[in-house]
């Protein structure tokens, strides 16, 4: 942490010093008067994480709006030249790691509290199996209550309360804009791709255009450019926000745009990433996750990718679990609906809005989307 003291004739003045310095993530540490001689001063001991970072030249502050999916002017996002990561507050991890711990402790009190044979059998074995699944304790519990209140009702009502659907498509996201997120190795961009086929499929004559923000890997930067021009997919690369802005106009005409954003490194936040590419709105951004992440790794990421900021889940690499709780929990640990499912490794038949029917025979029957049969690992 970077320490610093300040002097000056009143509190105003002082803090004025601090905030200009250090910014506004600057801490007060301490403060006093004291008596130099005669002169009576106000002292203020503050500290800031890391050194401010110097925001770079950027150009005049115009602001371009994106057109919305009707034609008319609106504030989907608009662009800045602004690129200082926003830092969590001082003291955030500790608490966050204070209540995780506090979290576990209260549910491993109430656990022994389930009396599951109190539960009519098929209620009971319903709650045993996502047990099995790994489905979290946290939602087993609301189960549970919900399920004493009401003996004859199907696991399935309360659990769908937690699990929520919105279908990927023109019908339920008529924004024009959307952001695709999610850490490495998940297949985040095959996914922004297969988002933009299910539009084309739906709608024939739709324009969509793509824009690639994570461009500095050569090998994917390349398939993707390559499918896009295959699918009369409009492709452009964006590495800063100046050629973001460039790339939206370029844009300006089509259907849909999807972003396909780079995935976070460890030093990185969202909305530092997001200020990066002069992203300043509220254009849906969809989290893409694996169903084999453990409750622990999904409860990181959507820490680290802001939950509150996402306006969907989507699941890809289904073909690839034996599992799959993760979808319940992360549901319920974040209440975001699930807009797709993402399977196969083709491009075209590989991603279906979802339906709840879909995810309930992936997590009881273990059945795929669009399959014929239930998933089955040797």
């Amino acid at each position: 942490m970077q320490v610093k003291t300040f002097l000056g004739k009143d509190p105003a003045q002082v803090l004025a010093q601090v905030k200009d310095e250090m910014g506004p993530d600057a801490v007060i540490l301490n403060s006093r008067d004291i008596c130099k001689g005669s002169v009576r001063l106000y002292e203020v001991v503050a500290g800031v994480e890391q050194a401010a970072v110097p925001e770079p030249q950027s150009e005049p502050e115009t602001q371009n709006e994106l057109p919305t999916a009707s034609g008319s002017s609106g504030a989907e996002y608009s662009y800045s030249g602004n690129t200082v990561g926003l830092n969590l507050p001082l003291g955030w991890r500790q608490w966050h790691k204070d209540w995780t711990s506090l979290r576990e402790n209260i549910l491993a009190l109430l656990k022994p509290e389930l009396h599951l044979e109190r539960l009519p059998p098929r209620q009971r074995l319903a709650l045993e199996y996502l047990q099995r699944e790994g489905v979290d304790d946290e939602v087993v519990i609301k189960l549970y209550r919900s399920l004493c209140a009401d003996d004859k009702q199907s696991v399935i009502r309360p659990l769908a309360e937690m699990v929520t659907v919105r279908p990927w498509g023109f019908k339920d996201w008529r924004n024009k804009v959307h952001l695709v997120t999610g850490p490495f190795g998940v297949g985040k961009t095959v996914t922004a791709l297969r988002m933009g086929i299910a539009l084309r499929e739906e709608k024939s004559d739709a324009s969509i255009a793509i824009i690639n923000a994570d461009c500095e890997r050569g090998h994917g930067r390349l398939i993707l450019k390559h499918y896009c021009e295959l699918l009369d997919i409009a492709y452009n690369e964006a590495s800063n926000a100046v050629e973001m802005r460039a790339a939206f106009e370029n844009n300006r005409t089509v259907d849909r745009v999807i972003i396909d954003l780079p995935g976070l490194a460890s030093t990185e936040t969202l909305s530092g990433l997001l200020k990066n590419f002069g992203l300043t709105g509220k254009a849906p951004l969809h989290l893409v996750l694996a169903p084999y992440f453990s409750k622990e790794h999904i409860r990181g990421l959507l820490t680290a990718y802001e939950a509150e900021r996402c306006a969907s889940l989507i699941w890809t690499k289904l073909d690839e679990a034996y599992s799959f709780g993760s979808i319940a929990n992360a549901s319920a640990m974040s209440g975001l609906p699930v807009s797709a499912l993402s399977f196969a490794p083709g491009l075209t038949n590989s991603l279906c809005p979802a339906q709840a029917i879909q995810i309930w025979h992936l997590l009881f029957k273990h059945e795929l989307p669009c399959a014929q049969a239930p998933l089955t690992h040797s």
